[in-house]
């Protein structure tokens, strides 16, 4: 009579399914993948607060610089800075105004429009600006 053959045939202590392991290899994988994600969203988040945080202190700066500017061009501010830096602002005379005149509508031609080429137009006198 012939001996049973008692070798183990993968049913002993070093057995372990291939495909749980495959399960076990890509829930890993997939368990990775979500802390990636979650850390790569934490991190974007942090630079939008950080950026934000930015954007509402330079808009105050801007609120801040476009009062102070509002301030400093009044017209009782600017005629007293005038004042203090002894400025003489007056309109000019009307012999001090240049004219200037475009030789097409002299001409009697159509008027340029904003796709004609740049014309050249004649001053009708020469002021010296002292």
């Amino acid at each position: 009579m012939a001996r049973k053959n008692r070798k183990k045939n993968g049913a002993g202590p070093g057995f372990f399914p291939v495909s749980l392991a495959i399960g076990l290899t890509v829930i890993s994988i997939l368990c990775l993948a979500y802390l990636c994600l979650g850390l790569r969203c934490e991190a974007l988040g942090r630079d939008l607060k950080a950026m934000e945080a930015e954007c509402r202190a330079l808009n105050k700066q801007l609120t801040n610089e476009e009062a102070k500017w509002h301030e400093l061009v009044a017209p009782g501010n600017l005629a007293r800075a005038l004042a203090e830096h002894r400025l003489d602002m007056r309109w000019p005379r009307r012999d001090q105004v240049v004219t200037l005149t475009d030789t097409a509508l002299r001409r009697g031609q159509r008027p340029l429009t904003q796709g004609d080429a740049l014309t050249y137009v004649r001053v009708k006198r020469t002021v010296r600006h002292e």
